[in-house]
């Protein structure tokens, strides 16, 4: 009987996802969804125009005063701080220079005011710290959780997801295949499980593809010392989990799998039971919605 049985789970299984090879509009546009997120991930660069100082200065002051809150550690910084400060506002005009010696001079007064607005913005953020964390290269990481390129991919999964499971499950009920194939409560049954299975297995497959274009993108960014603790990096002060930035990450990426899965599943079943269109369509706007803020806020945290 289990012998049976396993065998109409499969065949159950094999006709799914013939049903779904088959359609090339379907398979189209997959590959031109997933194909064009890998294309942007891959020529994507962090958004770091919002800052007013030097990055390059910046990740330079982080490395160099990297670690936990000193009083000491502060003192050191206010004091190389108020020494280049100094030297961005010595008067030029009063000294014999001769034109390249004038220059050499303004250059050096210039880059030394960059250095104290970077050394500025490095003093600002370690006064920031609490408890466990500590002083870390940050921008990069910061830019990419609030960057629009993660949303995007979101809503590209999301939007994949929703078709692949209303294909799936609406397909049948309309031309009454259903009822041809499966004329049994039991048999009913065994394909609703089926069809399940199937909606989340995709949903977990398109999930993992553009999680790895994720992080095709994280690999190219500096993203700093992601084994330093969440609460050390920008936006993620106030963060619940006690873990490493790293860590955080790819529990992002396992909720965010497991979300996808579900969200294909209660998507599958309330398409099903209400046997519309229209109110197929509302319920996915409502799922839809409901996991992007679930997911948008465990990425806020972890």
């Amino acid at each position: 009987m289990f012998i049976c049985t396993h065998s109409v789970m499969k065949m159950k299984l094999r006709y799914e996802l013939f049903k779904l090879c088959k359609s090339k509009v379907l398979i189209a546009l997959f590959t031109l969804c997933v194909s064009l997120y890998c294309i942007l991930c891959v020529c994507a660069q962090p958004d770091l125009s919002e800052y007013t100082f030097d990055p390059k200065l910046y990740k330079m002051y982080a490395e160099k005063y990297s670690g936990k809150f000193t009083q000491q550690t502060l003192e050191e910084m206010n004091s190389e701080l108020e020494q280049l400060t100094q030297q961005s506002q010595q008067p030029l005009e009063n000294k014999a220079f001769t034109a390249e010696e004038y220059i050499k001079a303004d250059n050096k007064r210039i880059a030394a005011q960059q250095k104290a607005n970077a050394l500025g913005a490095v003093i600002e953020r370690y006064q920031q710290l609490k408890g466990g964390s500590r002083l870390v290269y940050d921008l990069e990481i910061n830019a990419y959780h609030t960057g629009w390129l993660r949303k995007l991919g979101l809503l590209l999964c999301l939007a994949l997801i929703t078709v692949i499971t209303l294909k799936i499950t609406l397909d049948d009920h309309k031309c009454g295949m259903e009822q041809i194939l499966f004329t049994t409560a039991a048999g009913k049954c065994k394909l609703l499980c089926a069809k399940l299975f199937i909606a989340a297995l995709l949903a977990f497959i398109t999930a993992v593809l553009f999680g790895c274009a994720e992080l095709l993108l994280l690999s190219r960014w500096d993203l700093g010392d992601t084994s330093a603790p969440l609460q050390s990096f920008r936006g993620f002060e106030t963060g619940v989990l006690t873990a490493s930035m790293q860590t955080a990450l790819y529990l992002s990426f396992v909720l965010k799998v497991l979300l996808f899965a579900a969200y294909s599943a209660a998507l599958m079943l309330f398409s099903r039971l209400t046997r519309s269109d229209i109110a197929a369509v509302c319920i996915t706007l409502v799922l839809a919605s409901i996991v992007y803020y679930l997911l948008a806020a465990a990425m806020l945290i972890c």
